[in-house]
């Protein structure tokens, strides 16, 4: 009926499937493989079960998976193409889990994972979604025909018959087109989810980042001998003070302590004990946030955490250390223990969420380790003198410093931060929306495309088919072996009825 159509070969003969599964298992050998380093490397008895998990699914599921790939392979006569991909679409599923669970953990519990092992497994996940829509798209078409032939009364039903020959037919013959036009689709919804969701959480860390106008932190971690602790007033930023006529609000320089000195040399990553803070500094830091002071009794201490700690994990803590030892004596948890306003994230340790708040008597006594500086000024620094003052501390205290056995520092301009903070977040969210957009272009231009070749090659349109059997079930039927169709000539030379009407169906033709 249609000679000059020519369709693709059929959908268990094509080879772009079987492409891409060999290309998947050249991945999951990569996934293995950078599993089983992280597990090497990063793998900790006392994380929680959660991260565990996670490492052991990052070396399970693509092991296991890519054990059925190569079985699979070896005998595909045996078990079947389909069957073999399912079980690597099972599998893809199960190694997706793990894989999109990094960031979660990574929030939670602070892995330390650098920007390279998370742009790695990033790219795991975006393959083993298009490898998930592949199989998906390439096994409809196989469940479908199943679906049709386990039961001869599904099979014709109604119009079921043609019905189930026109999607077959378009699974077989446009299964990459649809596979392209799903993946475009499924990124496309992704970037518009994700896009508020990225530029939110980056507005609200400018909350918890910048909270002063001038910030500066030193950071004893890389220092191996106390004598080598920083101990400096910063006098730069006085001078550039002073120079800019730059009027001041509040300034406030302080140290942080050690409760114990032994803990000096306590380098385990994720084991860094937490600093204390002198009450009068404390009650000096709320005041130029405009908290109210705390008053601790001189045996007491509290506590004050990150705004991203769990109120859980603040509770089990609480109810595991009632007592602090330090250099000074033990102390006991004051009634009112823990506080939690934003004060700035310079003041904890590396992989901590808790500073202890002691008193002045204790503190003078313990082993300062850090050195801390905060301004406030009366007006915002302009962006220019801003930007000035952060090449200056920059060039006097740098954050990696060259020399081994010196302290790094940390250091926060509000209105460069801001400024930054803000043209990156504007340039995310216009980037993750513009491409949306293009995405869901291209989408419905391939869509449209395909229905266009489709409909100038199509020359007849079958409508409709009848019933084999008796009785009127609806405006189709027209009693026994009774059909109508409609034959569009595409000469459009006359009105005949086509003798294709009589070869079809035995009964009736209506044209």
């Amino acid at each position: 009926m249609t000679a000059n159509r020519q369709n693709e070969k059929p959908l268990h003969k094509s080879r772009w499937m079987p492409m891409i599964c060999i290309f998947y298992g050249i991945l999951l050998l990569w996934m293995l493989e950078v599993g089983t380093v992280k597990y090497h490397f990063y793998f900790d008895s006392r994380h929680p079960l959660p991260v565990k998990l996670m490492y052991w699914g990052n070396v399970l599921f693509p092991a296991l998976t890519l054990l059925w790939a190569i079985a699979g392979a070896v005998l595909h006569r045996k078990i079947g193409f389909s069957r073999y991909l399912c079980g690597l679409l099972a599998g893809a599923v199960l190694t997706a889990i793990p894989i999109f669970s990094i960031a979660e953990l990574e929030k939670a519990y602070f892995l330390g994972f650098d920007a390279p092992t998370l742009n790695q497994y990033l790219l795991f996940g975006v393959a083993d979604i298009l490898f998930i829509i592949s199989a998906v798209m390439y096994l409809s078409n196989a469940a479908l025909l199943y679906w049709k032939e386990s039961k001869v009364s599904r099979k014709y039903h109604n119009t079921s018959l043609f019905l189930f020959g026109q999607l077959s037919s378009k699974l077989a013959t446009n299964t990459k087109t649809m596979t392209i036009i799903c993946v475009t689709l499924t990124f496309s919804i992704c970037l518009f989810v994700i896009a508020p969701v990225l530029t939110g959480w980056s507005l609200g860390y400018l909350d918890s980042r910048a909270v002063y106008d001038i910030q500066i932190s030193s950071r004893y971690n890389d220092v191996y001998e106390v004598e080598n602790l920083p101990d400096t007033d910063y006098g730069e930023i006085t001078a550039f003070i002073e120079q800019n006529k730059i009027a001041i609000k509040d300034d406030l320089t302080f140290s942080e302590y050690l409760p114990k000195q032994s803990d000096f040399h306590q380098r385990v990553k994720y084991n860094f004990p937490p600093l204390a803070i002198a009450l009068k500094d404390y009650n000096a830091v709320r005041k130029m946030l405009g908290y109210e002071p705390i008053i601790l009794q001189t045996d007491e201490f509290a506590t004050h955490w990150h705004r991203a700690a769990e109120d859980k994990d603040i509770e089990n803590y609480i109810a595991e250390h009632t007592l602090l030892e330090t250099d000074a004596g033990t102390l006991k948890l004051s009634e009112n223990a823990v506080f939690q306003e934003p004060v700035g994230e310079s003041i904890y340790n590396l992989y901590t969420d808790v500073v202890y708040i002691i008193p002045d008597e204790i503190a003078q006594v313990l082993l300062p380790v850090q050195r801390n500086r905060f301004v406030m000024t009366q007006y915002p620094l302009p962006f220019k003198t801003a930007e000035m003052l952060e090449q200056l501390l920059g060039r006097s205290y740098p954050e990696d410093p060259d020399k081994d056995n010196l302290a790094g520092y940390s250091t926060t301009v509000h209105t460069t931060e801001v400024n930054r903070i803000i043209a990156l977040n504007f340039i995310l969210k216009a980037s993750l929306i513009y491409g949306a957009i293009v995405l869901m272009v291209m989408c419905l231009t391939v869509l449209a495309l395909q229905q266009l070749l489709d409909a100038e090659k199509k020359q007849l349109q079958i409508f409709g088919s009848a019933k084999n059997g008796s009785g009127r079930e609806g405006p189709a039927y027209f009693g026994s072996k009774t059909a109508w169709c409609l034959v569009w000539d595409a000469d459009h030379s006359g009105n005949r009825c086509s003798n294709y009407c009589d070869w079809l169906f035995s009964s009736k033709c209506f044209c």
